[in-house]
């Protein structure tokens, strides 16, 4: 009733219990979840079981093999696409990481026969830029970004060449989100190089970074998400989700009876979606007062 009332954990709805891939990575995109399987390959589900799409790999412009880094659901020319960070392979210039190109495709045809990969981070010649391990979409503004050796960088295409605009350095980042805020501006939630999060302020007109805040620096994480201004990550070590407000505050474990092992993290609509290492994936909304 108004007068007492107990607050409980949110509940969790298995979504796919199961499934017959092992799914590294989850895009959830209106009533379809999409997957990119530890092969590498791309894989579509309505909710029952999972299927691959039409040319699940990539084999175009000399590169031949399967997803390397993640997957984004963005905008190209007023359509949605997927974008994607293909076969990480060795960078001549630098020996301690590997990246890959990045490839798009239309998510309205996706599943057709003829849907294909196309290369994004072209050059002028029409050669792949193979510099990339991690890509993010900003729905402000409708643009891919990317970490390239920590710069914060603005990828654009003109449909046919990709074009890369650099800022001053950055701080070690292994993934990020961005999130735009009514009358506050656009910030970077991040993940370091030590595994702590951080926000840090940009300005989407002059691609600038501004002063940036540690949130939580006592607690190793992987993978975020920010629903309703909260930020939920994944642990390092117990695979369990946390949570801390975007405006900062004590990390918490956010349920503590729902098993750990935990892989990938999603929002999409004001819901969370989690992946565990033996690929069920479960479901609660996120609420608010």
């Amino acid at each position: 009733n108004k007068l007492n009332y107990e607050k409980i954990p949110p509940g969790f709805e298995m979504i796919l219990k199961r499934a017959n891939i092992n799914i590294k990575q989850l895009i959830v995109y209106k009533n379809k979840y999409f997957a990119c399987s530890d092969k590498g390959e791309l894989c579509v589900s309505n909710g029952t079981q999972w299927i691959l799409v039409p040319n699940p790999t990539i084999t175009i412009y000399g590169t031949n093999g399967g997803i390397g880094g993640n997957m984004v659901v963005g905008s190209m020319n007023d359509e949605d696409v997927l974008f994607c960070v293909g076969p990480l392979i060795e960078n001549t210039a630098d020996k301690s990481a590997k990246y890959g190109a990045i490839y798009y495709r239309a998510m309205s045809t996706i599943t057709k026969q003829n849907s294909e990969w196309k290369l994004y981070s072209s050059q002028t010649d029409g050669s792949p830029i193979t510099s990339f391990i991690y890509i993010e979409y900003c729905e402000k503004n409708k643009t891919l970004y990317s970490n390239i050796k920590n710069d914060f960088c603005e990828l654009t295409h003109n449909g046919k060449y990709m074009t890369v605009k650099k800022n001053n350095k950055s701080i070690p980042t292994t993934t990020f989100k961005m999130v735009s805020l009514d009358y506050k501006g656009t910030y970077i939630i991040g993940i370091d190089q030590n595994l702590h999060i951080y926000k840090n302020g940009v300005d989407l007109n002059t691609n600038g970074l501004g002063p940036y805040e540690m949130l939580a620096n006592n607690t190793e994480l992987t993978k975020l998400v920010v629903i309703h201004n909260i930020i939920f990550a994944l642990h390092k070590s117990d695979g369990k989700i946390y949570y801390v407000p975007l405006y900062g505050g004590i990390i918490k474990e956010m349920n503590s009876s729902l098993s750990g092992n935990l892989i990938d993290i999603v929002g999409f609509n004001d819901s969370l979606y989690l992946v565990d290492n033996q690929s069920n994936i479960v479901k609660t909304q996120i609420i608010v007062d």
